[in-house]
């Protein structure tokens, strides 16, 4: 039987070998505010939303070590899979060159999926390639896990490339007729 830093380095593995690093904490960056934005943005749907449904926002209190979080979840579904996304930053204390990190959270159903935490490669994280994952917390595999991940993936590579091809059809219109050779 394994202890418990055994189980983490485990879990790390496997996660990490599945994509679940990469995974995770895009599906968190770009959706992580959803719950506030589905109520105050009134063109969330067409302009922000990646596919999510029935998205709502719920606050738990979670154990995560020896820390008691109260943490606010986007709650939604993802093509019939039904999530609560959620996480919070979580720093050293100290103002400069301490070490900071992002702690995400995935339930499938009311259960804990995944309790992962990210380091920020940089003090302005704020996309997916500015995270790496230090550790793991909590891992429960399931095929359901990964295959909400890949939906996710999914939706958001076809939501930023149709976000792309609006800003090109713009830009392209912008400078139309503007230059001749």
């Amino acid at each position: 039987m394994m202890d418990s830093a055994e189980a983490k380095q485990k879990a790390l593995e496997v996660f990490k070998e599945k994509g679940g690093d990469k995974s995770l904490i895009q599906f968190w960056v770009k959706c992580q505010h959803y719950g506030a934005w589905a109520k105050n943005q009134a063109d969330f749907e067409e302009n922000w939303n990646i596919g999510i449904t029935n998205i709502s926002s719920e606050d738990k209190f979670i154990q995560v070590g020896s820390e008691n979080k109260k943490v606010e979840f986007l709650s939604g579904e993802i093509q019939r899979h039904r999530f609560k996304l959620g996480g919070y930053t979580r720093t050293d204390g100290l103002l400069y060159g301490g070490s900071i990190e992002e702690v995400v959270i995935l339930f499938l159903g009311e259960t804990i999926a995944v309790i992962a935490n990210y380091q920020h490669l940089n003090d302005d994280a704020c996309i997916a390639s500015d995270y790496k994952l230090s550790s793991i917390d909590e891992f429960h595999f399931s095929n359901e896990l990964f295959e909400v991940l890949d939906i996710s993936d999914r939706l958001i590579s076809k939501y930023d490339k149709r976000k792309t091809d609006e800003l090109m059809r713009m830009r392209e219109s912008q400078y139309k007729d503007k230059f001749s050779f």
